[in-house]
């Protein structure tokens, strides 16, 4: 996962910023020198957070804020890019309906196909939980991912992050995500 998480955030500083902004991320973090992390598969966290707190740097904002910043905009696209779910023309309650029976057991299927890891989902009423095994280093991009997933489908998803590795010094995170209205799943 922290490679896709490296693509995620170039492309965010291109999109975002410019050219120059993903050069001077690239300098500031030391990889201007094409360090071999540009092409290998195996990209290792500590040199994630060289480049993403480079790239927080740039935006003015603390690590935690920018992979929230990061997943809030990372999540729309790759919605649109990988679901082809329209937006236009639907009821928030089949916004609602798309994000049970589509949206969520395909993110589960990649973030399970990106890291290995066991991702679970479980949707109860009005909300749903999601829990991985983590060390907590993405906890922040992943509670941006949920806000930008709830901006895509144009419904106002309230992300709570309950509990993190990090912080709590155990091996899972986990959230809880409010949905506006009830729907069967």
């Amino acid at each position: 996962m922290i490679g896709l998480a490296f693509n995620l955030v170039e492309r965010y500083l291109l999109e975002r910023h410019d050219e120059a902004a993903l050069v001077a991320a690239l300098q500031a973090s030391g990889f201007a020198e094409a360090d071999p992390w540009l092409d290998a598969l195996g990209y290792p966290e500590a040199d994630f957070l060289r480049w993403a707190g480079a790239a927080a740097v740039l935006d003015g904002v603390g690590f935690d804020d920018f992979l929230r910043r990061l997943g809030r905009w990372a999540m729309p696209q790759l919605v649109r890019r990988y679901t082809l779910l329209t937006v236009a023309g639907r009821t928030l309650e089949q916004r609602i309906g798309d994000l049970y029976t589509i949206v969520l057991p395909q993110l589960r299927r990649v973030l399970v196909g990106l890291s290995g890891a066991d991702f679970t989902i479980q949707y109860q009423g009005s909300g749903a939980d999601l829990a991985y095994p983590s060390r907590g280093l993405l906890c922040p991009a992943i509670e941006g991912a949920l806000t930008g997933l709830g901006d895509h489908l144009n419904a106002p998803l309230r992300v709570r992050h309950l509990r993190c590795a990090r912080e709590a010094g155990g091996d899972c995170c986990s959230f809880h995500v409010d949905i506006p209205m009830p729907v069967a799943a």
